[in-house]
């Protein structure tokens, strides 16, 4: 795990200065009330403005470019890691691990960024869309799980195509979610807020996870029925 933090280091610090460039400039429109200016990088407001939309897809851009090259090892130049791992199943979970832990350090950078824009925010006077902590691991959490279900898919359709028609493929399917954005319901998979007494966020949560243990399970299937002759044990 350090040697895959090392080779993708130099991207969480691109991934940090976009965040922040992107952060610092929506937390000072009026139209975003309280924390959506953050929560709009994961899509979880609706986007009815072409820079909220700008700001979501390329916040997507973002994490596709960061799990690029560690999900092209696991589906395309699996050879380099079998030759190590011996079988398939370990190749599974070593992906999902690597998929989890880089979910975590985006989101940590999306955080930090969060954080120091809105302290140059306070300190220039415009206090209007500043937001509890809590707030914001509320939306970091959520936004994990989502951005967990957005790598895993992704990985998923690499094992059919190239990496050119998978990144067109997950930019349609961003496209789609920016339609759905406007949709409030609680088994849509966006960190939407909800404000029945955390109801619905539950609700939302629940089959958030439930909808990442099904990208699993496919993504187990589809890395199980590769035959390249090693042993699947």
């Amino acid at each position: 795990m350090r040697l895959l933090i090392k080779n993708v280091f130099y991207k969480f610090i691109l991934i940090w200065i976009g965040s922040f460039v992107l952060l610092s400039y929506m937390i000072e429109q009026p139209f975003l009330e309280n924390g959506d200016w953050l929560r709009l990088l994961f899509g979880g407001v609706k986007m009815g403005t072409a820079s909220i939309i700008m700001v979501y897809m390329c916040s997507m851009a973002l994490l596709q470019y960061l799990h690029l090259d560690t999900t092209l090892l696991c589906t395309k130049e699996e050879g380099v890691l079998l030759s190590r791992l011996k079988s398939r199943k370990k190749l599974f979970w070593h992906s999902v691990r690597s998929i989890c832990i880089l979910n975590v350090l985006f989101c940590i950078c999306v955080a930090t960024a969060g954080i120091v824009a809105m302290a140059l925010a306070e300190k220039t006077g415009w206090n209007e869309n500043l937001i509890l902590f809590s707030e914001m691991m509320e939306i970091i959490v959520r936004g994990f799980l989502f951005c967990v279900l957005f790598a895993v898919v992704q990985a998923i359709i690499l094992t059919y195509v190239d990496e050119a028609k998978a990144f067109l493929i997950m930019t349609g399917i961003c496209a789609v979610l920016v339609i759905c954005s406007k949709i409030k319901l609680a088994f849509l998979i966006l960190p939407a807020p909800f404000k029945l007494e955390g109801a619905l966020t539950n609700v939302a949560v629940s089959v958030c996870i439930m909808y990442i243990i099904i990208a699993m399970v496919i993504f187990r299937k589809r890395l199980l029925s590769r035959d390249i002759g090693i042993d699947r044990r």
